[in-house]
């Protein structure tokens, strides 16, 4: 069910259209007004209703198990075997700090975090995205895995795979920690100079990143930061980068120690 169709037994029966958008005399927004189906009239419908979450309707968080949910409406589609893309984002946060994601895998859509101080990402997996990132508080939006000059940012334990268009995560910023991270089988098309990046004006810690069998640049770490047991093998970009970009305004108080760079023919 949903707002277009009030199936019976939902909790879209006896709901009608969002007020926000709609008021409640216009008859052409709202056609069940007068309809012997709804002798009660149609409630307004308010999105984010707590009272609409966790139900056995459009989708459910089993908290014993961790697992969500999809359910199809019995009017469409006909199958329990139901796959969902998100086409542009499945989650947006923006001026949200300290928020936590752990054993998640993100697939086939977007995550989107603006200035999201003290984010943590442990444990996940990011498969399959259009783009893994950020919208810009500017109203400029990237492809990528943007985290929008987002501060004290942690990812661990995480894989980045399966993309194209964007680096899988760019702007973390200030005293930012990404540790134990692989990036796969990043863009498709040569010329992109597509880094793993953050903020080139901070201090910010890589540890144990891989990036390897990927169409873009290595990493790009910025201003001050600690590069330390990575290994960028097999990146096939042609372009003005690099597997560690150390240019002039980044080079200054960083570190790169313990590091492999192994077969990138089109790289300086």
């Amino acid at each position: 069910g949903n707002p277009y169709a009030p199936e019976p037994g939902t909790i879209w029966e006896n709901i009608g259209r969002n007020p926000f958008l709609y008021a409640p005399n216009d008859s052409d927004s709202w056609p069940y007004i007068d309809s012997s189906a709804y002798p009660n009239g149609i409630e307004y419908y308010l999105p984010g209703e707590y009272a609409n979450l966790d139900t056995l309707e459009e989708w459910s968080f089993d908290g014993g198990t961790n697992t969500l949910y999809l359910y199809p409406g019995d009017n469409f589609p006909d199958s329990t075997n139901v796959r969902v893309r998100v086409r542009k984002r499945n989650i947006s946060f923006t001026h949200s700090d300290n928020l936590e994601f752990r054993n998640i895998h993100f697939f086939a859509s977007g995550v989107d975090f603006g200035e999201t101080n003290y984010l943590t990402i442990e444990d996940s997996r990011f498969s399959f995205n259009a783009f893994f990132g950020g919208e810009f508080t500017d109203g400029a939006s990237r492809a990528g895995s943007d985290y929008a000059w987002s501060d004290h940012v942690t990812i661990r334990n995480c894989i980045f795979e399966y993309s194209n268009g964007r680096s899988p995560f760019w702007n973390v910023g200030h005293q930012s920690t990404v540790d134990n991270v692989l990036v796969r089988y990043n863009d498709w098309f040569k010329g992109s100079a597509n880094y793993v990046g953050g903020d080139h004006a901070g201090p910010a810690y890589y540890r144990y990143i891989t990036v390897e069998n990927s169409t873009n640049g290595g990493l790009w770490p910025g201003r001050g930061a600690l590069v330390e047991y990575g290994r960028f093998e097999n990146l096939y970009d042609g372009c003005d980068c690099s597997g560690i970009q150390r240019n002039g305004a980044t080079a200054e108080y960083s570190t790169t120690r313990y590091s492999w760079i192994i077969n990138m023919p089109g790289l300086n």
